[in-house]
């Protein structure tokens, strides 16, 4: 696609316009530029966001236990638990040492249960450990439950999320539409990313049948080369032709030819199903499609069979993108897109945004004027801890917030008329 040239007809924001909307906190940084994760918004969030989890503690050591390592030192204290309830429930009696030894094992083998189903519950939500930090009130209704299977939006109403060291949203509500696609602005520190986290951790119950991606920051270096670290973001994708390849691989074995004709057919009739399925999905006319997105983001078509761990940061913040427009979810969550793109890689991916499925929601955190008049139908701008909403892109959000001051102004100036004019009544009839 020939090189646009940046919109130069919008009008853009003054510097005190800029302060007022956090839009003077973009930029370009250069091709080795390094990811910086937002996470400071009223408290210090982890390096990465759901990596972070406890390890569960080991059994205590009983004396003269040798120290053969957090494993095989729980395995030795489980058993030695079991073996004081064994030796409890056959009628024994056990000594004064023996009962404090059992009830130190047990409360350290709850505690152990308890970690693991922590971990199994944060595996389960990543974002579950950065969501402690935050305390969130809801007091409007779930509009999404109420409107049933055919919600096509998203909605929050009289939300309030505070982190430990001060209000982020008081009474805020929003609403996100199939279809539609949003700029969130607003100064750095004000809540744009926390928003944006809980809304992919579940916070606001989905509709039915959308999915949701927040792409924040880079994928992990990896062995994996860069097509395939794409690639693999599409689970139905990959679970499809694991299958497809193992069904093929058992018909073509020897244990095949003992099968029934019922089995043959049973084996038959998955294997057009799966073959539907994934030319339903254009499977196999995947990695063509990512090479293309990894083109327009920058990457030389040789780059993308290098390893994800020869590349910066900033490179692997370009992955994890490209993986998300491969998935494509029903709504699509993010945050500060091009602060790693050079002005090539900015204009192909808001022509791309610009573009994103009609049938699904589009919410982008950005600093970048030219991308959200590019690729916005809307705008939700940080206002007082609240929310409020703009028709069009960042342009249209400036003309409208200068007819609001406009309006205001005008109202004041005509209140100020009016008192004068009663000042002036007042002493013409005391004199």
């Amino acid at each position: 696609m020939p090189a646009k040239q940046r919109k130069s007809d919008k009008r853009r924001p003054s510097q005190s316009e800029e302060n007022e909307l956090g839009m003077s906190e973009g930029g370009k940084p250069g091709r080795d530029a390094m990811v910086e994760v937002d996470g400071g918004e009223g408290t210090e969030a982890p390096n990465e966001v759901g990596a972070q989890s406890s390890q569960p503690s080991a059994l205590p050591k009983s004396e003269g236990d040798e120290d053969t390592g957090d494993g095989a030192e729980a395995s030795e204290a489980n058993a030695k638990l079991q073996e004081l309830k064994a030796k409890a429930a056959s009628g024994k009696k056990l000594s004064n040492k023996e009962r404090r030894l059992l009830q130190k094992y047990q409360e350290m083998a709850d505690l152990q249960k308890e970690t693991a189903q922590a971990e199994a519950a944060l595996e389960e939500n990543p974002y579950g450990e950065f969501l402690k930090n935050f305390s969130v009130i809801l007091r409007g209704q779930n509009a999404n439950a109420e409107s049933g299977a055919h919600a096509q939006c998203l909605k929050a109403d009289r939300f309030s999320i505070s982190g430990k060291t001060k209000p982020l949203f008081t009474d805020a509500s929003f609403s996100l539409s199939a279809g539609r696609r949003y700029g969130l602005v607003g100064p750095n520190g004000e809540g744009k990313s926390v928003l944006m986290k809980h809304i992919a951790a579940g916070v606001f119950p989905l509709p039915p049948g959308w999915d949701v991606l927040y792409v924040g920051q880079e994928v992990p270096a990896s062995s994996e080369t860069v097509a395939d670290a794409v690639l693999s973001a599409d689970r139905r994708r990959a679970l499809i032709l694991r299958e497809e390849a193992r069904l093929m691989e058992e018909m073509e074995g020897e244990g095949s030819a003992q099968w029934s004709d019922a089995m043959w057919e049973e084996k038959v009739k998955r294997l057009q199903e799966l073959g539907d399925e994934a030319e339903a999905l254009d499977a196999h006319g995947a990695e063509a499609r990512v090479r293309i997105v990894l083109s327009g983001l920058g990457f030389k078509p040789e780059e993308a069979d290098l390893p994800v761990s020869r590349f910066s940061g900033g490179w692997r913040m370009r992955v994890a993108i490209a993986q998300a427009l491969l998935v494509s979810p029903r709504l699509l969550l993010l945050d500060e897109p091009t602060n790693h793109l050079d002005v090539r890689a900015s204009l192909w991916l808001s022509d791309r945004l610009a573009k994103y499925d009609e049938r699904s929601c589009l919410l982008v955190a950005s600093h970048d004027a030219d991308l959200l008049d590019e690729a916005a139908t809307d705008c939700l701008h940080l206002e007082s801890r609240g929310l409020r909403h703009y028709r069009g892109g960042f342009s249209d959000l400036l003309a409208a917030r200068e007819q609001l001051v406009a309006q205001k102004t005008k109202q004041v100036q005509k209140e100020a008329k009016e008192k004068e004019k009663e000042k002036g009544g007042k002493g013409k009839n005391q004199g």
